[in-house]
């Protein structure tokens, strides 16, 4: 696509493939306004029924006319600072980017994006190029059924179409390994174009207007030795900010005798780098059928996805009748998602009714059994309802006729007896008292034993039984004398354990 009005309006379309190099509106009978974007895409449609791949627009080139190349300084090499820095600016004090508030000032009208970006570069190059004829060709097509598979500048088809680096693997194309080309293509219309790439990834670009000698009918650009040494001049600040420079120059230029001279005064300005040049009678269709040579080359398993290396990330990316019909579709999800909720609402709200008449009918009907046994019930008592005031009523009346509870608990007295009495069945004490009581006392044992040791053997063995309910036998030993013999008087003093309560039963 050819623009004119920095970029801003549609001059011409150029439809090159394998076969054919078609433009539109053609010389002599315009079919129609070259901002007739319906028409424009009519015109692509029918023609590309003639061409092998009739599907789709593989790549729409357009001019560097409204575009520019310039380096800049972020925080981040993130796409999205990189725009905000350009288009806020990036000096404190500055409102834009300079270059960028000419050909880029706002995003409904242009796009900005970083290019690839060079290891040690101490700023990084932005492109800005004003986007509006693309973006209405785009929709025109996509109208017609004709989707776009990629944007891309006339920069990034040079850099595709004649680096010689650029037949590598597209994962490699931005390997920092390889050499960097000087591309220059000589547009007929006037314009020297050119750009730095690594295999086929676009690193910076740049045009230089040249004057134009009429030779016969035609006008064809002129070379001169001046232009050489300007560009070598752009191409030493380009290299002082990015960190990198050609190391080998590729040009293509019309016939004439500047060619030559022109070669001549690059190599001498960029001493030390190879320089390629050759001819062609329009160098900008060389160009593109290079690249869509390139293209239909290239197998859609190791297409790449869009990268500012390689397009325009944001025109390439542009929502098309896909997208609409995904947003439709996703659409009629939420509305049919919001009938549905609608539908469940509306039968929640009708069996709420339900409930409400079903509750209404059961406390009128608790109301008429109420009047029957408890009518004080029905008078109003403030935060209780009528079901509330007979509840505490039938548990009031339950209270008054429960049989009182007893206060004391009853110990196991017959079944500790038993226990002791195993204990105290040994020959070696005598029992001389025994008394356990349920309340009132603590349980008191009084026997006499032969010596201390036995007795203190019997306290052990006391406080040893297995589950008895008494624990903690305190013992109180005095000497007695019994028919001239010496024993020992034992008192053991113990402490109730209540036994627990039975499941379900009374304590």
């Amino acid at each position: 696509m050819r623009r004119t009005d920095r970029g801003a309006a549609m001059r011409q379309l150029r439809l090159v493939d394998h076969a054919q190099d078609l433009q539109w509106p053609e010389q002599g009978h315009a079919p129609g306004s070259p901002q007739d974007y319906p028409t424009a895409a009519s015109w692509v449609r029918d023609r590309l029924a003639n061409s092998r791949s009739d599907a789709s627009v593989a790549m729409l080139c357009l001019d560097v006319d409204g575009g520019v190349c310039s380096w800049l300084s972020a925080p981040s090499a993130d796409p999205a600072v990189v725009v905000s820095a350009a288009r806020l600016g990036a000096e404190p004090g500055r409102v834009g980017g300079g270059a960028f508030d000419f050909y880029a000032p706002g995003d409904l009208d242009s796009t900005i994006q970083p290019l690839a970006g060079e290891a040690g570069a101490t700023r990084l190059s932005v492109l800005a190029i004003s986007d509006v004829p693309a973006r209405l060709l785009v929709d025109a097509l996509d109208s017609q059924r004709v989707p776009v598979e990629s944007v891309a500048t006339l920069w990034h088809a040079i850099a595709q179409a004649w680096d010689p680096s650029a037949s590598v693997d597209p994962s490699e194309a931005l390997s920092a390994s390889g050499p960097v080309t000087g591309l220059i293509v000589v547009d007929p219309a006037g314009q020297l174009v050119w750009c730095w790439s690594r295999a086929g990834a676009l690193l910076v670009g740049g045009s230089i207007r040249l004057p134009l000698s009429r030779e016969g009918d035609a006008e064809e650009p002129r070379l001169e030795a001046g232009d050489a040494a300007r560009l070598a001049t752009e191409w030493l600040a380009w290299a002082v900010q990015v960190g990198a420079a050609p190391g080998r120059i590729v040009c293509v230029m019309t016939p004439g005798e500047d060619a030559a001279a022109f070669g001549q005064s690059l190599a001498k300005a960029w001493p030390s780098t190879p320089v390629d040049a050759v001819t062609h009678e329009d160098p900008i269709a060389a160009t593109l059928r290079r690249a869509a040579a390139r293209l239909e080359g290239t197998p859609r398993s190791r297409v790449r996805t869009p990268d500012p290396s390689a397009g325009v990330v944001g025109l390439s990316q542009r929502p098309v009748r896909a997208h609409r019909r995904m947003h439709l579709w996703r659409a009629v999800a939420l509305a049919a998602g919001a009938g549905l909720l609608a539908l469940a609402s509306w039968r929640l709200y009708a069996r709420a009714d339900e409930a409400e008449e079903s509750a209404k009918a059961w406390r009128s009907r608790a109301d008429e059994l109420i009047q029957g046994v408890y009518p004080e019930a029905l008078i109003p008592q403030p935060g209780k309802s009528a079901l509330q005031v007979m509840d505490e009523e039938i548990l009031a009346r339950r209270r008054n006729l429960r049989p009182p509870e007893r206060t004391d608990q009853a110990m196991p007295i017959l079944e500790e007896l038993e226990t002791i009495s195993m204990v105290l069945g040994s020959g070696k004490y005598a029992l001389e008292s025994i008394e356990l009581k349920s309340q009132g006392s603590a349980p008191t044992i009084i026997v006499i034993a032969e010596s201390t040791a036995d007795a203190e053997a019997l306290a052990e063995a006391l406080n040893r039984i297995g589950g008895s309910h008494i624990s903690q036998w305190s013992p109180a030993y005095a000497s007695r004398t019994e028919a001239g013999v010496s024993k020992v008087q034992a008192t053991f003093r113990g402490e109730w354990v209540p036994p627990a309560p039975r499941a379900g039963g009374a304590p």
